[in-house]
């Protein structure tokens, strides 16, 4: 058997080396790129969340009571009602922070957020819920309040959620002559 020279075994470290590099790239790639979807779907998830919350408002005849009457006049409600308003509030802004920070990073797409952010616009400025967080608003971060503060004076003139449940929608159709 013939021995290699220093030369060759250099070479053939190089060679094997490179093969190792190119491997360790691929399969970097395959990481990034399966990364990249769990971080898609991470982000659509916290978009069906925040949507799953608000019809989640309505999910029974009481729970949509409750969230009618939250949503016209909070301090109306009894102390009951305020702590159940309460937390369906607090775990929609959380879900909402969420997918604001997910717009952030860049892995929910501005189209996407700019629709939950008009639909929180809609929500804050329903009466009650102003009222709700006139009380409330202390309790979080900073960053939430001056994000509610933006968002209000960014969609000032949406339709506020206590109004849209009052809307006669067949009497609107008739008065654009649409209706029957």
């Amino acid at each position: 058997m013939k021995r290699l020279s220093l030369d060759q075994i250099t070479n053939l470290a190089e060679i094997v080396g490179a093969i190792g590099i190119i491997i360790s790239l691929i399969f970097v790639g395959l990481q990034i790129r399966q990364n990249t979807s769990q971080v898609e779907a991470a982000s659509y998830q916290t978009g069906m969340q925040f949507i799953t919350l608000l019809h989640d408002f309505t999910a029974t005849t009481e729970s949509a009571e409750l969230m009618i009457r939250g949503f016209d006049d909070f301090d109306s409600l009894s102390r009951i009602d305020k702590a159940k308003f309460d937390t369906k509030m607090a775990n929609l802004v959380n879900a909402f922070a969420l997918a604001q920070q997910r717009n952030f990073q860049g892995t929910l797409s501005a189209e996407e957020f700019d629709g939950y952010e008009r639909t929180m616009a809609r929500v804050f400025l329903s009466p009650g819920v102003k009222q709700w967080w006139d009380v409330t608003a202390f309790a979080y971060p900073k960053r939430f309040q001056v994000l509610f503060k933006e968002i209000l004076r960014q969609y000032p003139n949406e339709v506020p959620v206590s109004d849209y449940y009052k809307y006669d929608h067949k009497r609107a159709l008739k008065a654009e002559g649409q209706g029957q």
